[in-house]
């Protein structure tokens, strides 16, 4: 009720737990506008304007700005270690529509001219894509990652590097998987 465009709910652990909202084709109106729609420095999370959820994208991308008081994506760097991934094995996107698990298998930075933006995939361009992010991960878990699963990723800047990008990427849960089986696995991170 409070806003239209809201889409979801993100909870990380104790890094994120805030609503996320999506308008058709514009990625930019919640780069500088809050959740409550007023202008504001900090956004909001939003999922990716050409992102679909009905019927949902092989690939989901949620940003947030990187503030410096920890706030949105702010402590999203967080992951980058395996050992942040083994205490939070596990993130939640709930949408208006279901609700949804996801399990760690990549973190990487990469410069914001990289256009990794991808929605629809074929098996090919499946495995290539998850390669590509798997080669430049920070850390490696013995999570499958194949094609058919939903991949969702978190993005946000990178002060490390002039115009980088910190991507965290997820695979979502299975219906035959469970949370402890797949918690496990993930607390295998390297």
């Amino acid at each position: 009720n409070r806003n239209a465009d809201t889409i979801g709910y993100l909870t990380a652990g104790d890094v994120v737990s805030l609503p996320v909202v999506w308008r058709e084709n514009d990625n930019e109106t919640y780069l500088d506008h809050s959740f409550s729609g007023e202008i504001a420095p900090e956004g909001a999370l939003f999922l990716d304007g050409y992102n679909r959820l009905i019927p949902a994208d092989d690939c989901l991308i949620i940003y947030g700005h990187n503030m410096q008081n920890g706030t949105m994506f702010g402590r999203l760097h967080l992951f980058e270690s395996a050992a942040a991934v083994r205490n939070c094995p596990l993130i939640s996107f709930d949408t208006i529509y279901e609700n949804g698990l996801y399990a760690p298998f990549a973190a990487f930075r990469l410069s914001a001219e990289t256009d990794f933006r991808k929605y629809v995939l074929d098996e090919s361009e499946f495995a290539d894509f998850v390669g590509q992010m798997r080669d430049r991960s920070s850390f490696t878990v013995p999570l499958d990652v194949s094609w058919g699963d939903q991949l969702l990723l978190l993005v946000t800047c990178d002060y490390d590097e002039r115009d980088g990008r910190f991507v965290l990427a997820l695979r979502r849960l299975r219906d035959t998987e469970t949370a402890s089986g797949v918690s496990a696995l993930i607390r295998q991170a390297q």
